[in-house]
């Protein structure tokens, strides 16, 4: 019997990301439509004003690997979001992420050295932010994605506060 790293196990109750990233993520996966119309609108150009006679392997090679990649996006955002969020435990931090591939990420409050919360373009947009955490270890990836500013900088300064109380106490 095996069992599956899902934040439904009752390990935590996380809190998950707005809903409004679903929208975010659905546009920035815009960008691999837009580099096969690229390259269609190229080989398009060479073949009318080049006079290339361009096969149509070569067509499908430049255009249909990014097709593919939005149309896998399309089911992967939904799931992402599924198994997407944060909790804040008593002793530690946990992040739990992955479509097919699930983390748990447990980070001890002691551990953390800072934390920061940052806004592309389109989270802007849609007022979310990106609460990222760093450690002394390279490897941590507590990133938890498409939260409202202000519950980010919430988050940002409760994780800073804990972080200092269990570090005063080595």
């Amino acid at each position: 019997m095996s069992r599956s790293l899902s934040p439904d196990a009752g390990v935590a109750d996380f809190t998950r990301p707005d809903p409004a990233l679903k929208t975010v993520k659905y546009i920035a996966s815009l960008g691999h439509l837009l580099t096969a119309a690229v390259a269609a609108a190229v080989l398009a150009g060479l073949t009318r004003f080049a006079g290339w006679q361009i096969p149509w392997w070569i067509w499908a090679l430049c255009t249909v690997p990014f097709v593919l990649f939005w149309v896998i996006a399309l089911f992967r955002i939904p799931r992402f979001l599924r198994h997407h969020g944060y909790a804040l435990r008593e002793d530690d931090y946990l992040v739990t992420r992955g479509a097919w591939w699930r983390q748990v990420i447990a980070v001890p409050y002691g551990r953390i050295q800072y934390s920061k919360v940052e806004q592309g373009p389109l989270l802007r947009r849609y007022g979310l932010a990106s609460v990222e955490l760093h450690t002394a270890s390279g490897q941590t990836n507590a990133l938890v994605e498409g939260l409202p500013v202000e519950q980010a900088e919430a988050l940002k300064e409760r994780l800073v506060e804990r972080g200092n109380a269990r570090l005063a106490g080595l």
